[in-house]
């Protein structure tokens, strides 16, 4: 059930502020891009958007980008301390 508690809206402001800042680094680094050119990133980040077609760019990519970063940043190291885990229980049983 949902509970405005003061938990769930420090939680949210949170992310809201996570969000804020993503999309910002995504903003910036697309504008870096278009100045010098696509080919000369070399992060994750600049090859996602060197396949962006500038016509089509807007807020919906950023948008996309945002949650696909967050997941492959905290998702990846959340699945891999719960394997750890869990390969670590199974060998002390």
């Amino acid at each position: 059930a949902y509970l405005p508690t003061p938990a769930w809206w420090e939680h949210w402001s949170l992310i809201s502020k996570l969000n804020t800042y993503i999309e910002g680094k995504v903003r910036a680094r697309w504008a870096m891009l278009q100045q010098c050119g696509a080919s000369e990133g070399k992060t994750i980040l600049d090859k996602i958007l060197g396949g962006i077609d500038p016509a089509h760019f807007g807020s919906r990519n950023v948008t996309d980008l945002r949650d696909e970063l967050k997941s492959f940043l905290f998702a990846g190291h959340d699945t891999t301390s719960c394997m750890l885990t869990w390969a670590l229980w199974e060998m002390m049983r």
